[in-house]
């Protein structure tokens, strides 16, 4: 059984490099070809033997539509790429075309043995949403009865050459037809390719049927370094880092969920650096609620972002809170659901939470175990003045019976987000913890970003009171 893996790239950083890597060891039997869209121009040096260079205007050369200029065409037409392939190249029994920002976890020579057991000609990822809501179904309710139409995710997919050919001969005709005026409408690859497999009695596979999909989706991205905690999973997509990650996290149709309690997208921009969505973040957020919005633009900081590695897991991070009370500024009206805002793990630089006027205000989590406390990381809203100049730090093991951990008093203000939040390390004396509690030291409004504690538990770990 012979395969060819087709790694399409558009561009080339780091993170492109270090997937094809990941490709190259997950292929055994296989021929690895990188496919390269250089219709933005060219892409040099790429560190691989086997590249195969194509554009737009190269495709329409072939006879191929480029139905929607406003779009990529192989992004509209994924399956594009494949066809200088069986054209260009000698035969292969299959090809398995992956997306740079794809992840493939379990040998390939396994899975593609697997599919062809089976008689299957195509395999992609059966979307799960009704035909009749799928975003793209208006698109080509000219051409497809819903009845017959069959939407597949297609970022990772497997073809066999017979299959490939056909869809290579379908895609000219619909070219042809588009280009004389005879159809309106062109099908993007997710539509076309296992709908037109089934109508002419050709197999389909369902890829949830040969691996582990749970992260394979269009959206949310995962973070790159949350692979090494995925191993599990067969398919992984999108995978994303940095900066293209924080953009697509962030779109717009997102934001009002993104202090909703465990919502997915604080969650794995936490796993960013600051650098990377702090600046995208910060103006939104301080837009929010606003009758005039201010200008997006990038933000000017005063001190480089905070990005000391944390020195054991964040033992806060999600855990239940509460607070003194809500107000007209708070994200939500419910005080756990308010407080949660500030162990979801997103530095923002503006407030996780927002108590009412209170004697003293207060905010607390609960650890839901004992601990030995070894630091607290308090971080400061930025966006605007602080009186953070007198705060008290209080923990307890029962929530009833408090103790006086740290009461600050500074003629300044601690940072966050960038600068240097307030960092207390606590000494081994100090008594197990479960409860901890934060306030002013007198009258006012509390309201922080972010707090991180890191401790042992007295459970897991056998600490002794």
């Amino acid at each position: 059984m012979t395969y060819a893996v087709l790694f399409k790239i558009y561009f080339l950083v780091l993170f492109v490099i270090r997937q094809l890597e990941r490709l190259k060891s997950v292929v055994g039997a296989g021929d690895i070809y990188v496919v390269a869209d250089e219709t933005r121009g060219a892409i040099d040096p790429i560190p691989h033997g086997k590249v195969v260079r194509m554009t737009e205007a190269d495709m329409i050369r072939r006879g191929f539509a480029h139905a929607e200029p406003r779009l990529s065409m192989f992004w509209h037409s994924a399956d594009y790429s494949l066809y200088p392939m069986i054209e260009d190249l000698p035969p292969y029994d299959y090809y398995v075309t992956v997306e740079y920002d794809a992840v493939i976890n379990e040998p390939l020579d396994t899975l593609v043995d697997a599919i062809a057991a089976q008689k299957v000609e195509f395999a992609g990822l059966r979307t799960t949403q009704p035909v009749t809501e799928w975003e793209w179904t208006p698109s080509v309710d000219t051409l497809y009865e819903p009845a017959v139409l069959r939407p597949y995710l297609n970022a990772i997919a497997f073809y066999s050459h017979r299959g490939a050919t056909l869809l290579r001969d379908l895609r000219l005709d619909l070219s042809r037809r588009f280009n004389a005026g005879e159809i309106t409408q062109f099908p993007m690859s997710e539509a076309f390719i296992g709908t037109e497999m089934e109508l002419h009695g050709y197999r389909v596979g369902n890829l949830a049927d040969f691996g582990n999909f749970s992260r394979y989706t269009w959206w949310p991205p995962t973070v790159e370094v949350e692979l090494d905690e995925l191993k599990h999973c067969t398919f992984i997509h999108p995978v994303l880092e940095g900066e293209r990650c924080a953009e697509q996290l962030l779109r717009p149709d997102k934001l009002p969920n993104l202090f909703m309690p465990g919502w997915v997208v604080p969650q794995r921009l936490a796993r960013l650096k600051p650098r990377d969505y702090i600046p995208k973040l910060l103006p939104i957020l301080m837009n929010a609620g606003r009758e005039t919005p201010a200008p997006l633009t990038p933000i000017c900081l005063p001190a480089p972002f905070f990005e000391k590695p944390e020195p054991s897991p964040n033992i806060a991070f999600g855990k239940p809170a509460t607070q003194s009370s809500t107000c007209a500024q708070s994200r939500n009206v419910d005080l756990r659901a308010d407080a949660g805002g500030a162990v979801n793990g997103m530095v923002t630089g503006t407030f996780g939470f927002h108590t009412g006027h209170d004697n003293p205000p207060w905010w607390m989590v609960d650890l839901e175990d004992s601990y030995r406390l070894g630091e607290i990381w308090i971080f400061n809203r930025l966006d605007a003045p602080s009186n953070l100049q007198h705060v008290r730090i209080l923990i307890s093991g029962d929530g009833r019976d408090w103790t006086m951990l740290v009461d600050y008093r500074s003629e300044g203000n601690f940072g966050g987000a960038w600068g240097e939040p307030l960092m207390v390390a606590i000494g081994k004396e100090t008594p197990l913890t479960r409860f901890v509690r934060i306030e002013l030291g007198g009258p006012g409004v509390l309201h922080l970003d972010q707090v991180k504690i890191f401790g042992v538990s007295a459970t897991t770990q056998g600490v002794v009171g």
